[in-house]
C-alpha cells in the first residue's frame, strides 16, 4: 500500500492503523503465550490438595497469577472489540508480568 501513488493522502491514517495493528499483534502473541501456560498450570494446581501441600510457594504464586488472569479476562469481556482491548489499562504490562511469573512457576 505504501507504494501506491495515492498513499500520501492517507499516510497519517494508514500509519495510525499500522501502529494499532502492530500493538494488537504483540498483545495477542503475549496473550496466547500466557493462556497456553495458564491452561497447563491450572490443571496442575486447581483442586489438587497434594500439590498445594507439597508446593505451597508455587501454588500461591499460581493463585496470584490466576487472579490477575481472571481480572484481565473480565476486562476483556467488558471490551469485546479488538481495538477496545488495547484501551484496557496496563493490559500489555500485566500480560508481560504474568508471562514472566508463569515461566518461573
Amino acid at each position: 500500500m505504501r507504494h501506491s501513488a495515492h498513499y500520501k493522502e492517507f499516510e497519517e491514517e494508514a500509519s495510525g492503523w499500522e501502529d494499532k495493528l502492530n500493538r494488537v499483534h504483540v498483545l495477542f502473541d503475549r496473550w496466547v503465550e500466557v493462556q497456553r501456560q495458564w491452561v497447563y498450570l491450572e490443571g496442575v494446581f486447581t483442586d489438587n490438595a497434594d500439590i498445594m501441600t507439597q508446593l505451597p510457594k508455587a501454588s500461591g504464586a499460581f493463585r496470584n497469577i490466576n487472579n490477575k488472569f481472571m481480572t484481565v479476562m473480565k476486562a476483556v469481556y467488558k471490551q469485546p472489540f479488538v481495538l477496545g482491548v488495547l484501551n484496557i489499562p496496563d493490559v500489555q504490562a500485566t500480560l508481560e508480568q504474568m508471562a514472566t511469573s508463569l515461566q518461573n512457576t
